[in-house]
């Protein structure tokens, strides 16, 4: 029977294991072991030895080796789950949603080197939520997104005025109906549906008769017009209430299905 001292020096023999760590079924084992709860993620609730004589696989590599690949390890799964907290915890909170208006109405300069950082955290109490030091690392990239994105705007504007010269927007399509897209008819059309008042006619001829605008256009046209956009702000509505359900957790009604703010669905 060996001693703890011949274990010892054992485990700190040099190996030469056949399948580097990176792709070996030990680092899969250690790292299912922690998720799992079976090692702990912090270095002082267990000592790495006892850790390493738990499976022989980890043995194949030498004490030593080991431990570097279990802290090494351990920095990577406490990293992953620092980004999902992220993602929980920031990405989806009413903190970036303010803080994104401060940086575009003006409040806050979306140019600055940090030096305003403790002056933005305190502006609001939901800042305050978070720790300074995660604070300002949000801070910093929310900047840097922004600013990255009103460059992309800019250029892309310069871009389409340069196209527009060479190519003006056509007033009328290749069968000679004026264009919908931007039109007085399509702005009717929407905010007749977003506020409900489509409903108040029976048919859509009754609607088709209810603004000059439409008249531009056959009844059959406006007709597919009425089901394609009763169709996209089905979806837009689907897709915000979606947001707010990630922001503040999943509202449901009595039958299980999901409801907008006003609790109306269309069509």
């Amino acid at each position: 029977m060996e001693t703890s001292g011949q274990q010892k020096k054992k485990a700190e023999g040099k190996k030469d294991p056949s399948v580097p760590w990176r792709n070996s079924v030990a680092k899969q084992l250690l790292r299912q072991d922690i998720l799992d709860g079976v090692v702990p993620l912090r270095d002082d609730e267990m000592p790495d030895d006892l850790i390493y004589w738990t499976r022989r696989e980890y043995q194949e590599y030498g004490l030593s080796r080991f431990k570097g690949y279990l802290k090494s390890l351990r920095n990577t799964i406490t990293k992953e789950r620092e980004k999902e907290a992220y993602i929980e915890e920031w990405k989806y909170s009413e903190a970036k949603e303010l803080l994104t208006k401060d940086l575009l109405d003006g409040t806050f300069p979306l140019n600055n080197d940090g030096s305003d950082a403790v002056s933005v955290y305190r502006y609001r109490p939901q800042y305050l939520k978070y720790e300074f030091d995660k604070f300002q690392r949000y801070l910093k990239s929310l900047r840097l997104l922004l600013s990255n994105k009103k460059a992309w705007a800019a250029r892309d504007a310069v871009a389409l005025a340069h196209d527009r010269k060479i190519h003006p927007i056509q007033t009328h399509n290749h069968k000679g109906v004026p264009r919908w897209e931007g039109s007085d008819a399509q702005r009717f059309l929407v905010q007749d549906i977003k506020s409900g008042k489509y409903k108040e006619f029976e048919t859509t001829e009754a609607l088709y008769a209810s603004r000059e605008a439409f008249h531009e256009y056959t009844m059959s046209y406006f007709r597919k017009k009425v089901c394609q956009t009763v169709r996209t702000c089905k979806f837009v509505a689907y897709y915000e209430d979606k947001k707010k359900h990630k922001k503040k957790g999943s509202s449901k009604d009595s039958n299980g299905g999901e409801k907008n703010e006003t609790g109306k669905v269309f069509l």
